[in-house]
């Protein structure tokens, strides 16, 4: 997936146009349309064989361990890079998206008694 280097019309805002014209780093999460996205937290390489698995479940891990639940670890990344740039005063947007919503909708251990009445 390789976004284009230019916003897309009506999206040619002064605002916009800092994000797609270097807003933010190529080796970080920055940048409103980064065309160097090239893998995933757990190192899976984005390209055709992510978004067409035959089959099993592709795990995501960290150095081979188990890093946590999705959500919780996107959110911990997402924070962590946050505290890099925010004392910088210069704008930046981050736009997180997990799995969450999707299954398996395994919840994590402080979320799976007690949230639901039995």
């Amino acid at each position: 997936n390789q976004c284009p280097h230019q916003p897309p019309p009506g999206w040619d805002c002064p605002t916009c146009a800092w994000f797609a014209n270097g807003g933010g780093s190529d080796n970080e999460p920055g940048g409103y349309l980064n065309a160097t996205f090239s893998h995933f937290v757990g190192g899976k390489a984005v390209g055709p064989d992510l978004y067409h698995t035959k089959a099993g479940v592709y795990k995501a891990n960290t150095n081979g361990e188990f890093a946590g639940y999705t959500t919780s670890v996107i959110a911990n990344k997402s924070i962590a890079w946050l505290h890099t740039v925010a004392g910088d005063n210069k704008p930046f947007l981050l736009t997180v998206a997990s799995k969450g919503p999707h299954v398996p909708a395994t919840p994590a251990p402080w979320y799976a008694k007690g949230t639901y009445i039995d």
